[in-house]
């Protein structure tokens, strides 16, 4: 199995658990072949040059590959719910006599998502950061003797 597909099945085994069959294998597909397509991306980030189908990660280039990956995912489903926003009639409470049926608001859902998508992007800068500074060759080297 290749890398992509190692952290595909940890994003979704952390973050996907309740999926089964069928959804599990789409979802596994849609994320090992996001990651794929996104290792420039990481190269971006981190400063790397990895290429081909199975690159040699550390545990914490998984780690910013990841995270890559969840801001992704949270404006894409923050993008979503701002598109439904715009079609259909958009319910909070129906109500008839004794009988009464409430949903969330779209708002509040997209508020999340965005929420969500922050919170992963500060995360990622974090990582990122740590990442550079513990990896980062020296520019210069002074020599006290010479």
């Amino acid at each position: 199995m290749s890398i992509f597909g190692e952290i595909a099945e940890d994003i979704l085994s952390e973050e996907f658990d309740h999926l089964t069959g069928s959804d599990y294998t789409g979802e596994y597909l849609f994320i090992s072949g996001w990651l794929n397509g996104h290792l420039g991306t990481l190269n971006l980030e981190i400063n790397t040059a990895y290429t081909g189908t199975d690159p040699d990660l550390t545990i914490e280039e998984e780690a910013i590959f990841k995270q890559l990956f969840f801001v992704s995912y949270y404006k894409k489903k923050n993008r979503d719910v701002l598109r439904g926003i715009d079609s259909g009639s958009d319910w909070q409470t129906l109500q008839e006599g004794d009988s009464r049926i409430s949903r969330p608001s779209k708002y509040d859902s997209a508020r999340s998502w965005r929420g969500l998508a922050a919170d992963s992007q500060l995360l990622l800068d974090q990582l990122v950061t740590k990442y550079t500074l513990y990896e980062a060759a020296p520019r210069q080297v002074y020599d006290y003797e010479g």
